[in-house]
């Protein structure tokens, strides 16, 4: 029965962690990114919903 050196198992375990940690930190930076877009998006939706607001607002008092 071949015995599997400790060290060697415990360097790959190691490799497997960081390459794990890696790509963890690579999604939460994309996540970062995304959420900042998506930031970006809602800001810009806010601004023209308070527009057709005003529109709506500007057109009910010509009405009256």
């Amino acid at each position: 029965m071949k015995t599997i050196n400790p060290l060697k198992r415990n360097m790959s375990a190691d490799r497997q962690i960081e390459e794990l940690n890696k790509r963890k930190s690579e999604y939460v930076r994309e996540r970062s990114e995304k959420q900042l877009e998506l930031d970006v998006i809602n800001s810009d939706i806010s601004l023209i919903e308070a527009q057709i607001a005003n529109i709506l607002m500007m057109k009910g008092r010509k009405h009256k």
